[in-house]
């Protein structure tokens, strides 16, 4: 488009891993991408059904930023350790 710069017009997704990120610094984090071009998509990914998770990510930090939780639910390896879905 014409008269628009390449940042204008670069489109951003956010993908969060939610299992690892900290909701408090969403507002930087989003800032950050903002400089980049304009943010279509912001999705964060956990397990939300563990409570830590739906502590940090509680559905009022989800809503205040437009941001939509995708559950991946935890699974276990042949080990037995432990792993977040987001890892894989």
């Amino acid at each position: 488009m014409m008269g628009k710069s390449m940042e204008e017009m670069r489109k951003i997704a956010v993908l969060i891993d939610g299992d690892n990120a900290e909701s408090n610094l969403i507002k930087q984090i989003l800032g950050e991408a903002d400089k980049h071009g304009r943010i279509i998509i912001k999705k964060v990914y956990g397990d939300f059904s563990l409570p830590n998770i739906n502590r940090k990510w509680s559905k009022e930090v989800c809503n205040s930023y437009s941001i939509r939780p995708i559950q991946k639910y935890s699974y276990y390896f042949r080990q037995k350790r432990h792993r977040h879905r987001t890892d894989h």
